[in-house]
């Protein structure tokens, strides 16, 4: 899947850059991989380069992972709109 990752952005150079269909799954990929010298991506091993601020899931970018007292929480936030 990295490897696909990695062809995706190859391939689709700077032509989306605005679009947040694209703008998600590289934000993923910047955030949660590593590139090494050969230009292969690896997930981060450091879990001091995993924190809450990161994109957990770009189908989801509400959605947030954070560890309290040894304890591992992911939460999402939901909104709902009521028409009175």
């Amino acid at each position: 899947m990295l490897n696909d990752a990695a062809v995706l952005k190859a391939a689709c150079d700077d032509a989306y850059d605005e679009t947040s269909e694209y703008q998600l799954p590289i934000r993923v990929i910047s955030e949660q991989t590593e590139t090494s010298d050969d230009e292969t991506l690896s997930l981060k091993t450091s879990a001091s380069d995993m924190n809450s601020s990161i994109l957990q899931n770009p189908a989801d970018p509400d959605a947030t992972y954070c560890k309290k007292a040894g304890t591992e929480y992911k939460n999402i936030y939901m909104r709902f709109f009521i028409n009175l």
